[in-house]
């Protein structure tokens, strides 16, 4: 690897990395400027780094480089600045490093970790070239122990903190800043270009102050609070006598936790997929039983609260979703399917029917037609010559006479769902079905 030709401005924060990041840059061959590498043991971060990014914005944008470093005190930490003086974050290095480890087809499992706090722009970015995020909470501690986990080699925060554990098991913001410089040089493209892979959308961040954080040990209260539905009396007293156990003895308690984050995942996450929910509804789709209404329902009742956040009553609507097509794969947006209403057969309602489309995270999918779903208030549908009325998904367009009929798809997973309000008996008495997601050749 070599960044000869390539003029970089690097701010080390009076920090950690003051010799070591413009030691390596200057190896590899990079004409650097460096600033802020005076350490005294009370400057570190003082008006620079990573917590102060204006300073590296107004270097670069002096000097003329074609990219900026700026580290934290610690160095594990990285942001970037563009040949414009733009920043770049920790969600747009991830963005630019995942996508290149997809077409290299070195990303593991074709999965990035992430947490709560990235931009949602990060999943449709790694839909469309075939990947997907999963997120943890805040803390490159729970990043690494989902790569971990998972045997992943990619995760990190919007902060910068970011771990490529091809090289290494802790955040380094040096190897992070690497990854990107690496990128620049193959593919001859400005840093300003190559972060426009990622679309972010609108983000709002709000801390809250709390008095305190309610520990484990403070559940039994809460559960006295929420009284049991009726036949749930045992079952109460059931996770009563674990907790109690778990207040006296530390192993039971640790024990415990590793439970649950154990049961998050392998129990919980599969819930995302509509295939993991509901009960069969014929052709391949599925359909929740007892919305809003669910007992002691926890199996439907944990699938939506994952999958779909919420259900109306069944009587006022009728939810049928898919993520496979007729043989059981995995939709698609490169592929392009149809639906096919027989004459007669849409979807039996008194109110309204929809068909919607969705991407790898359950959000719309941006298009330039601005459609998200098709149903009784499309008045511009085509129908068939015989009566029938098909259509179409997929992230190219079916042909100009067809559009009318056309849901756009992302370049990747996707997902459809069909509502059905003030739905008819024959939504229930299993006398009409939805028809098959066929894949078209």
């Amino acid at each position: 690897m070599t960044l000869e030709g390539l003029r970089v401005i690097v701010d080390c924060a009076h920090g950690a990395a003051y010799k070591s990041t413009p030691c390596i840059l200057r190896e590899l061959g990079a004409d650097i400027t460096v600033a802020h590498d005076t350490p005294n043991g009370t400057n570190i971060n003082a008006d620079c780094g990573s917590t102060h990014p204006e300073e590296i914005r107004r270097v670069v944008k002096e000097s003329g480089a074609h990219v900026g470093i700026t580290h934290d005190g610690d160095a594990d930490r990285v942001l970037l600045c563009d040949e414009n003086g733009e920043l770049v974050d920790g969600d747009e290095i991830l963005a630019i490093a995942s996508v290149d480890l997809l077409l290299a087809k070195k990303l593991r499992d074709s999965t990035l970790v992430a947490t709560v706090m990235s931009n949602f722009g990060l999943d449709e970015t790694l839909g469309a070239h075939g990947g997907k995020v999963i997120r943890t909470k805040v803390g490159d501690r729970y990043v690494l122990e989902e790569m971990m986990a998972r045997n992943l080699n990619v995760g990190g925060e919007q902060s910068g903190h970011m771990i490529f554990r091809d090289f290494t098991t802790t955040g380094d913001g040096i190897i992070s800043a690497l990854q990107v410089l690496r990128i620049m040089k193959e593919s001859g493209k400005p840093l300003s270009e190559l972060k426009r892979c990622l679309k972010k959308y609108p983000q709002a961040q709000r801390n809250l102050r709390v008095k305190r954080k309610p520990p484990l040990e403070e559940l039994p209260a809460v559960m006295k609070l929420v009284p049991p539905l009726p036949g749930e009396e045992a079952l109460y007293k059931w996770i009563g006598s674990v907790l109690e156990a778990a207040a006296k003895d530390p192993e039971i308690k640790k024990t415990l936790k590793e439970t649950a984050i154990a049961a998050e995942r392998e129990l919980i996450d599969p819930y995302f997929q509509w295939r993991n929910n509901g009960r069969l509804a014929g052709n391949g789709w599925n359909s929740p039983v007892n919305g809003a209404k669910w007992g002691t329902d926890y199996a439907n009742r944990t699938g939506t609260a994952k999958s779909n956040m919420y259900d109306n009553l069944p009587e006022e609507t009728k939810y049928i979703y898919t993520d496979d097509d007729s043989q059981g794969k995995q939709l698609d947006g490169r592929n392009l399917y149809t639906v096919t209403f027989a004459k007669g057969q849409t979807p039996p309602v008194k109110g309204f029917w929809s068909l919607t489309l969705y991407n790898d995270v359950h959000f719309f999918n941006t298009n330039p037609l601005n459609r998200y779903s098709l149903g009784t208030k499309n008045k511009t549908l085509k129908y068939n010559p015989d009566g029938s009325l098909t259509l179409y998904a997929g992230a190219r367009s079916p042909g100009k006479d067809k559009e009318s009929n056309w849901l756009p798809a992302p370049n990747g997973p996707a997902y459809v769902v069909m509502r059905l309000y003030w739905p008819k008996d024959a939504a229930f008495n299993g006398s009409w079905k939805p028809p098959a997601v066929q894949r078209q050749k």
